[in-house]
Order: structure tokens, then sequence, then C-alpha cells
């Protein structure tokens, strides 16, 4: 597995919140490039259609980059603000300061921002698909990322309670911590021991 360790030397950079308007604004975050596979129009779609009791905005970080990925243009809405790239420091800030952190992904091989988010405090929703309940474990609130209505609901619901948000908060610090890059790098060193042949040989 990896882990989110990067972001617990990194100093968070509040700058990013007065330069997109964020500053003491509810928002929810989503971190990604604009593949396909990281479903955003689905929450775009998801996110417009919502009722809030008080004004939201969706903050998505990430841009595109056809040498590496496809990629899609992220549909335009009320309230969506894209930030485009940006630095360690500022993105833990955005984490940080976010009502939660939403991942409708269709497809992870892993999927490291739902733990970034939670290193940082922040709840998580998540697709209840591929590899991400595995990663996230109880520490998220899941939702089918093939249904926008489902998405919706769970973002209402956790848009609406404080003690959920503590909750998955609480969950998720726990989680996050239980990721390290040395925990993976003895996996890693115990899986090849097992398979390699005793001796000096490999």
């Amino acid at each position: 597995p990896c882990a989110a360790e990067h972001l617990d030397t990194v100093s968070a950079n509040d700058s990013v919140l007065d330069r997109h308007g964020l500053r003491g604004v509810d928002y929810v975050l989503a971190v990604g490039s604009t593949h396909p596979a990281k479903n955003f129009p689905a929450l775009v779609e998801a996110f417009a259609g919502l009722r809030a009791e008080r004004p939201l905005r969706l903050v998505v970080v990430g841009a595109a980059n056809a040498a590496v990925f496809v990629s899609e243009s992220l549909p335009t809405a009320e309230n969506v603000v894209a930030v485009g790239a940006v630095d360690d420091g500022e993105l833990k800030a955005l984490y940080e300061h976010a009502l939660c952190f939403a991942f409708p992904s269709l497809y992870e091989g892993f999927g490291i921002p739902p733990l970034e988010a939670m290193a940082c405090g922040c709840p998580v929703i998540a697709s209840r698909v591929a590899s991400i309940p595995e990663v996230c474990a109880d520490a998220a609130l899941y939702f089918d990322p093939y249904d926008v209505s489902d998405l919706r609901n769970v973002l209402a619901r956790v848009a609406v309670d404080a003690s959920l948000r503590d909750d998955l908060r609480r969950r998720g610090t726990a989680r996050a911590r239980e990721f390290t890059w040395a925990r993976s790098a003895r996996t890693l060193l115990g899986e090849a021991a097992a398979v390699l042949p005793p001796g000096g040989d490999h």
C-alpha cells in the first residue's frame, strides 16, 4: 500500500483560500486529473442539484496532462471552482478547511487523495468500487459512483450532519496512521523473501 506521510512535513499555505475566495466558505473538495475515470462530471451534476441549507462550493484541484492521460473538460456549474494545479502546502490548506472530501472515481489502483484528506482531518465520502473501500475501510461514507442521486444524497447528509463529519474525521485520522511507507517497505521485503531462493543467488 501507499501512504500520505508526505504531507506531515508540509506547512499549510492558506493563501490559496484568499486567491480563490474560499476564506470562511463551506466547500466540498475533489482532487485529481480530468481523466474520465475520475468521474468528475457526475460529481458536478450531483453538486449542482444539491439543495443545501447554506451556500456551498465545489472546489476541484488538478489539471489535465494530455501527454499522460486522456482528459475531458470539467463541466461548468454555479459555485464550482476549478483551481487547477497547486503545491503541497496549498493542497494541505484546502484539505484542512474543506467541509468534506469527495472521491467519485470509477477505478483506482490505490487512491492516495482519500488518505491525504484523512491525514489532514478532512471527512471523506468515496466511491464504493475498485480498491477504494479496501483503502478507506470504515473511515469513509460510500456512494455508488454510477448513481448521481446516491452521490447527491451522501453529499447532502454530510453537509448537514456535523456529528457525522466529526465521526468521519476521527475514523479517518486513525485510518491514515495505519499507512506508512516503512510498513509498505517491510511488507514488500517480506513478500520478496518468501518467493526468492535462500542464500545469495538472487
